[in-house]
């Protein structure tokens, strides 16, 4: 069925096995159906323009858009399975706008396709294969000294453009791991850097339009396997068969932070920070309390107000005095109820203690292992609930961080606590 009879490689798909190609896809949604495991959505091609030593077939962009809208997609509609989504791309960021404008600029292709999936390997950080180019800067505030910027193809920004190219379609992280290139997984176990690799990952895309992302294998064993070519990775659970023991990696609790506290059916808010080195992503549960995660990645702590937006115009910012440990990521929850009426200390007391012991049973599935992190559950004015893990302590120095709330959020909690502390912040513009 390919310009070259092997399963790996650059062959591509021969246009004569087309029909007998998108067949198959009805095939094996139907089959495995049977089997009670419903098939919600497909890609076209994993890696399309990738020759890997594993599973390949390369597509280019015209060849993709034929394809999805002479065989893939009429072919699901006339069995009854229109519902199922059709994503393209699936490879890397640095291609996805050039190939979500092929797709999209033909509305015969387009009405098929319900969105971009895409993976983020290209990040010379992180990895060796990628071309790399180093950019020169001076730093001031060191005499002088040079300092080298590390570039290469990660391509942060092509999300945001893929989401503002075609507001109505979808954008899916469907594939992202720490690949260990010939080094032996007990090199790299504890990592922290990798824990810090994915909420980078995971705050940019989520801010940019990203609507759900997908680790690659949330659970290999002692090898970083199996793997039928040997490509051995890193996973945020690796299960030691030889000594029957299971190793949760940073990156686990570091995805804890995004899976537990934003939940299905949230929707992104506005946010900002006044500094660099505050990551920010928040989020509108559909239970009205409002997931503020931030990380920071230097060896600093930094305190900071978290401001939070009320709803509607004329609504008052409330602002509360938090903090970002050296090296750690905090969950913020703000509530969507507090109780009884404000400026009541009797209130305040029983509610705090309300919300710390409801929160205390939301996380106790995930405590760290010793010697890893370190895990605190902290109330701080503001209404909001602190989720932390973190490395080591040290001095904090200033900043914000800056919450746009949607007009559907309650504001007691937040009005209630901000005025009982007499903290003050300044005025946003809130969408409505």
């Amino acid at each position: 069925m390919k310009t070259k009879p092997a399963f790996n490689g650059d062959g591509s798909l021969l246009p004569d096995c087309r029909d007998a190609w998108a067949l198959h896809f009805v095939r094996f949604i139907e089959e495995v159906a049977k089997l009670d495991v419903p098939i919600w959505g497909v890609s076209v091609q994993n890696e399309p323009e990738a020759a890997q030593s594993w599973e390949s077939c390369i597509y280019s962009a015209e060849e993709e858009c034929v394809f999805v809208r002479d065989h893939l997609g009429p072919s699901l509609e006339r069995a009854g399975l229109g519902g199922v989504k059709i994503l393209v791309w699936d490879h890397n960021r640095d291609g996805m706008l050039e190939r979500a404008h092929a797709a999209y600029c033909d509305p015969e292709v387009a009405k098929y396709i319900w969105g971009l999936a895409y993976h983020w390997y290209g990040d010379a950080r992180f990895e060796s294969w990628p071309p790399r180019s180093e950019v020169p800067f001076t730093d001031r505030q060191r005499g002088d000294a040079q300092i080298m910027e590390l570039r290469a193809r990660a391509g942060f920004d092509n999300v945001r453009r893929v989401a503002e190219l075609r507001p109505d379609k979808h954008i899916l992280f469907t594939e992202g791991c720490q690949e260990l290139g010939g080094r032996p997984l007990s090199s790299v176990l504890g990592d922290w850097k990798q824990g810090e690799r994915y909420a980078m990952n995971i705050i940019a895309d989520l801010n940019s339009g990203c609507e759900g992302w997908i680790d690659w294998n949330l659970c290999l064993d002692e090898t970083g396997g199996p793997n039928h070519v040997g490509n051995f990775c890193v996973a945020p659970v690796i299960c030691d068969t030889r000594r029957d023991r299971v190793l949760m990696q940073p990156s686990y609790w570091y995805l804890g932070h995004f899976s537990r506290f934003i939940r299905p059916g949230a929707r992104r808010v506005l946010c900002s920070s006044s500094r660099d080195v505050l990551e920010v992503t928040a989020f509108a549960n559909p239970d009205g309390t409002v997931a503020v995660v931030v990380m920071n990645q230097t060896e600093e702590g930094m305190r900071f107000w978290l401001k939070v937006a009320g709803a509607g115009a004329g609504t008052p910012l409330k602002a509360a005095i938090a903090e970002a440990p050296p090296r750690s990521i905090t969950t913020f929850v703000v509530p969507a109820e507090a109780g009884e009426a404000p400026g009541e200390p009797s209130w305040l007391g029983d509610w705090w203690g309300r919300a710390t012991a409801a929160l205390e049973d939301r996380l106790a599935a995930l405590r760290p292992l010793p010697g890893k992190s370190a895990r605190g559950t902290e109330v701080r004015g503001g209404g909001v609930l602190q989720k932390s893990h973190r490395m080591v302590g040290r001095s904090p120095s200033g900043g914000s961080t800056s919450v746009l709330g949607a007009s559907r959020f309650p504001t007691s909690p937040r009005a209630a606590v901000a005025e009982w502390l007499s903290l003050q912040g300044v005025a946003l513009v809130l969408p409505v």
